[in-house]
């Protein structure tokens, strides 16, 4: 199930930089943080961050569906059909309801990304804790 180190993936679109910034975090924490795995079904999936900012995706890494739900929004990261990763957001339509569809902006990529890599940065490699 282990995937190789995923420098040969190729991202695309306007946060192509920062995707790329992110997957190479992501395969220094698979490194020295992966957990234990919670099943589902015959499917393994690994988490990482707090309760803050949270990254989950399954052992087949960035083949697959990486999600980051976060205080600023939720960000799916994925593969498209040429085989580069891209990011949306998404929108959970229960948080939504219950906040009474209110005419907030949308939720950024750049700053989900950003922040995201930053908050798992200090969680997991800050000597300050």
């Amino acid at each position: 199930m282990s995937q190789p180190a995923s420098e040969k993936i190729e991202c695309k679109g306007q946060y192509a930089e920062l995707l790329k910034e992110f997957v190479e975090l992501m395969d220094r924490l698979w490194t020295d943080h992966r957990t234990s795995p919670t099943k589902a079904s015959t499917e393994e999936f690994y988490a990482w961050g707090n309760l803050d900012y949270t990254v989950v995706m399954s052992a087949h890494r960035f083949s697959d569906l990486v999600e980051i739900k976060s205080k600023h929004g939720n960000l799916d990261i994925k593969k498209d059909e040429d085989g580069k990763l891209d990011c949306k957001i998404n929108v959970d339509e229960k948080e939504a309801h219950k906040k009474g569809g209110s005419a907030a902006p949308p939720p950024n990529p750049t700053e989900i990304l950003q922040k995201t890599a930053r908050a798992l940065n200090h969680y997991y490699y800050s000597k300050v804790r």
